[in-house]
């Protein structure tokens, strides 16, 4: 695991926590980062969709294009 980069601002609070302070900030920071890694899957599931729609539009469109070139000839 690598070592997260803090502030001597931050680093002289977190000092000055006590043992138990210390441990509830810490279970809440997790606590955070699970709902972040959940949203950002779903953002990404999401994400995903909408590319493919994108893709299944420019399809069409390009469909569309060709035969109104096709008919106008």
């Amino acid at each position: 695991m690598s070592e997260v980069q803090i502030s001597a601002e931050h680093h002289k609070a977190l000092m000055a926590l006590t043992k138990p302070e210390l441990i509830e900030k810490m279970v809440g920071a997790a606590i955070e980062l699970k709902i972040a890694q959940s949203d950002l899957k779903t953002a990404r599931s999401r994400l995903y969709e909408c590319e493919e729609y994108g893709a299944q539009a420019r399809v069409m469109i390009e469909a569309v294009m060709e035969r109104w070139y096709h008919y106008s000839d």
